[in-house]
C-alpha cells in the first residue's frame, strides 16, 4: 500500500524493513530525538521523482540524538538525496551501502552549524559498509559563527569507493581503521575568515 501523504514526519524511534516509492515526491523528516531505522532492503526508488529524506537538528543543542540508521545489506538507493542538519547523524552499519548501481547513486548534504556548542551534521560508515558501484556525491558544508563543519566519517572495515566527496569552509572528511578510500575527495579552500575543508587518514 501506498502513502498518499508526501510530507511525512517521524517522530518516534522507528524501524522498517524497506521504503518503496511510486510516483510522487516525498519528504521524509525525522525529528525530536527519534531515529528511522532501515534493516531489510532498504529504499527503493521506482518512480520519476527525486525523494529526500531529512535528519533534522535536535532540540538539544550538541546532542547527536536524531538518527537515521542503515543496517543489515540496507541500500539508500537511487536519485534519493539526504540532508542531515547540524547535531544529527546519518549512519551505515554491517554491509549496508549507498545503492543506485551504475545509473547512479544517492546525494548526501551535510550541514555545518551556526553555532559554537552544535556540533556539525554528519554521516558515518562502520563495519564493511560503503558506496560499492553508486556512485554517490557527499558535500560537508563549512560552519558558521565559529560552529563546526558537516562531515563523513569512514571507519572500521567501511569504503568509499567511487564517491565524490566535497569539503567546504570548515568540512571535514575522515578516513579511520582499514577504511578504503578509492574515491574523489575535494577540500576547497576558506572563505570569509574561515577555514578551508579538510581531509584527514587517521591509522
Amino acid at each position: 500500500k501506498y502513502s498518499s501523504v508526501t510530507n511525512v514526519v517521524v517522530t518516534s524511534d522507528t524501524e522498517v524493513s524497506n521504503i518503496a516509492f511510486q510516483g510522487a515526491a516525498f519528504t521524509i523528516t525525522v525529528s525530536g530525538g527519534t531515529s528511522l531505522t532501515l534493516s531489510g532492503a532498504g529504499i527503493t526508488n521506482s518512480s520519476n521523482s527525486a525523494q529526500n529524506f531529512v535528519a533534522a537538528s535536535p532540540s538539544s543543542a550538541g546532542l547527536q540524538e536524531v538518527r537515521l540508521v542503515f543496517e543489515n545489506s540496507a541500500t539508500a538507493g537511487t536519485a534519493v538525496t539526504f540532508t542531515t542538519q547540524p547535531g544529527a547523524l546519518t549512519e551505515f552499519y554491517n554491509s549496508s551501502n549507498t545503492g543506485g548501481g551504475k545509473l547512479g547513486g544517492a546525494t548526501f548534504i551535510n550541514e555545518g552549524s551556526a553555532a559554537g556548542d552544535t556540533v556539525g551534521g554528519g554521516v558515518e560508515f562502520q563495519d564493511n559498509s560503503g558506496t560499492g558501484l553508486s556512485l554517490p556525491t557527499f558535500t560537508n558544508n563549512g560552519a558558521m559563527m565559529k560552529g563546526s563543519g558537516g562531515f563523513t566519517h569512514f571507519l572500521g572495515n567501511s569504503s568509499a569507493t567511487y564517491a565524490t566527496i566535497t569539503n567546504n569552509d570548515g568540512g571535514t572528511t575522515v578516513f579511520g581503521g582499514n577504511s578504503v578510500a578509492n574515491a574523489t575527495l575535494i577540500a576547497n579552500a576558506g572563505s570569509d575568515g574561515y577555514p578551508g575543508g579538510a581531509i584527514y587518514f587517521i591509522g
